[in-house]
């Protein structure tokens, strides 16, 4: 909570004066505050006498030096990030696509028409196994034996690579992609160019390449060499990848579980990253507490005891970052508030539960069933473009919110309505006709106000 005595006590000791403290007052609009910081920003920054570029303080630092020579090695030669993509990342394009395909196939029959079932599950097996063949035949580009080379490095220099290459992406993200957004958001004030904006959002998604496209290439190249003999040479060279992997995510690095052009979770490569950090967590517990997690393992529970939702801090809507809300600013003020609102919820759910080994595990049986679902049911679905997947978002939010507190107002409504009659009503039916009639007005009034919110 906030404390202005706690706040007085840490300027005194910083020794700050009214010149070093920028104050809001419910006088001053926010846009005049935020002009106000960052002139004052601006002026700190070129009045300060000690200046350094960053590359030049990767000289003072050896780790650092060689971090950003290799993330340099990686990123120097791109020119077109789609061709780059194409040529350096292979494995998660067409063909991963494709696969994907093939495996949702095989549940959901839609195309098997008059065919022989097995014969025709057979025949997507067959296309399966040429296809990880055809990953197979792929060499490893240099920037993936690069990328998998720097992050097999310890301690400090493997920060600072992954921070190297952050930057020299995030560099090259706003050359390209600034005129594609501003063109973007143009074209979104007019609802007739649909094709031209659904044009301009495929050449917003070829031309983003960051980190995140570097790791499920490397889970591709794990699950194709799966595929080869176990004793096979590259098969052997490549099953260090799940240790590595779960490494950097106990030093706070995100692992990306769906793949979102895909529609595909790599479930045995997830799986193996997450059962490596299982032995982390084994080995780096007591015997006594090992003996007892070995014990509980071996226990079984269903997911509708593991799993808790609540509509209040499990539904999420995240606005495009680039459609400008309020409408006439440059970038989402909506979007840095609701990301931000997650990050609190997520953490605060991470406070409440205590971790072990064994959450991994019912984690992974989660994310199994998930997968199985997926590949059953057509859920994922595939949208024009960005501006229909965040309307279509957004419906879904506001109506998982109508959807509860009507449930709300039943439950309510009954509850109450149980307690008045109790007292003095005997005949079980008189009850029941009672709640129906009570069910049926507020289902009247919920039909009336849902359809007024969907007009």
């Amino acid at each position: 909570s906030f404390s202005e005595d706690a706040l007085r006590n840490i300027g005194t000791r910083l020794g700050l004066n009214n010149t070093n403290i920028i104050l809001k007052t419910r006088q001053k609009d926010d846009a005049d505050f935020v002009q106000n910081l960052r002139r004052t920003i601006s002026d700190v920054i070129e009045n300060t006498k000690m200046k350094m570029q960053i590359e030049q303080m990767a000289d003072v630092a050896h780790e650092c030096q060689n971090a950003k020579r290799n993330a340099d090695a990686i990123t120097a030669k791109i020119q077109d990030t789609l061709k780059y993509k194409e040529a350096q990342l292979p494995l998660q394009g067409q063909i991963w696509k494709e696969l994907t395909n093939f495996e949702k196939e095989e549940f959901r029959l839609q195309k098997v028409g008059s065919q022989n079932i097995e014969e025709y599950r057979s025949d997507l097996q067959e296309k399966k196994a040429k296809h990880r063949e055809s990953q197979n035949s792929y060499n490893m580009s240099k920037a993936m034996s690069c990328f998998i080379s720097s992050i097999s490095s310890q301690g400090t220099e493997r920060c600072y690579f992954l921070k190297w290459m952050r930057m020299n992406l995030d560099n090259l993200s706003q050359e390209k992609l600034s005129d594609l957004r501003e063109l973007y958001k143009q074209k979104c004030k007019d609802s007739e160019e649909k094709e031209e904006i659904k044009d301009i959002d495929r050449q917003l998604s070829n031309s983003s390449l960051g980190t995140e496209h570097f790791f499920p290439e490397m889970g591709q190249i794990y699950e194709a060499s799966l595929s080869l003999p176990e004793t096979h040479p590259s098969r052997q060279q490549l099953q260090h990848l799940p240790k590595l992997c779960a490494g950097l995510l106990l030093d706070g690095f995100p692992l990306e579980l769906v793949d979102g052009d895909a529609s595909s979770i790599p479930l045995r490569w997830v799986s193996d990253v997450l059962s490596q950090m299982l032995v982390v967590t084994v080995l780096g517990k007591n015997f006594r507490d090992r003996k007892l997690l070995l014990q509980q393992l071996m226990e079984y529970k269903s997911f509708t005891d593991v799993m808790e939702y609540s509509p209040d801090t499990g539904n999420w809507y995240i606005p495009g970052l680039w459609n400008g809300n309020p409408p006439m600013t440059p970038v989402s003020v909506g979007y840095s508030e609701a990301v931000y609102e997650v990050k609190k919820n997520t953490i605060q759910s991470l406070r409440s539960f205590e971790s072990s080994a064994n959450n991994i595990l019912e984690f992974t049986e989660w994310m199994r069933s998930l997968w199985t679902a997926v590949k059953h049911e057509n859920f994922i679905f595939s949208f024009r473009n960005s501006l229909v997947a965040d309307a279509y978002m957004r419906l879904c939010t506001e109506f998982n919110r109508w959807e509860w507190e009507f449930k709300k107002d039943m439950y309510t409504v009954h509850g109450l309505e149980i307690l008045k009659q109790s007292s003095h009503l005997t005949d079980l039916r008189e009850l029941l006709i009672s709640l129906k009639s009570e069910a049926c007005e507020v289902v009247s009034k919920w039909e009336t106000t849902l359809l007024d919110n969907l007009t």
